[in-house]
């Protein structure tokens, strides 16, 4: 997957945040600051080297806690994470 397409899921993700009315505001300000910090990333042009694991590893923790609660905000940020882990 290239970054185009990341991109295009993290736009997916983002609508998806949009419509999420039950997030707590400590919820939802963790969610946009990830999204914001992979479209950082990917306008940097850098791909997730060992410097970026912890922001692999801060969506893991993410799709985590929101796995039960949130079921199509996970699934989102899974297609991310596996996307961001093929572009290295």
């Amino acid at each position: 997957m290239n970054e185009q397409s990341v991109s295009k899921l993290l736009k997916d993700l983002d609508k998806e945040l949009s419509k999420s009315e039950s997030l707590s505001r400590r919820d939802r300000q963790l969610l946009e600051r990830l999204l914001f910090d992979i479209q950082e990333l990917l306008a940097r042009g850098k791909t997730p080297a060992p410097v970026d694991t912890a922001l692999l590893e801060r969506l893991r923790e993410a799709t985590g806690r929101f796995e039960v609660s949130h079921p199509n905000l996970t699934a989102g940020m899974a297609q991310v994470i596996d996307s961001l882990s093929n572009l290295g």
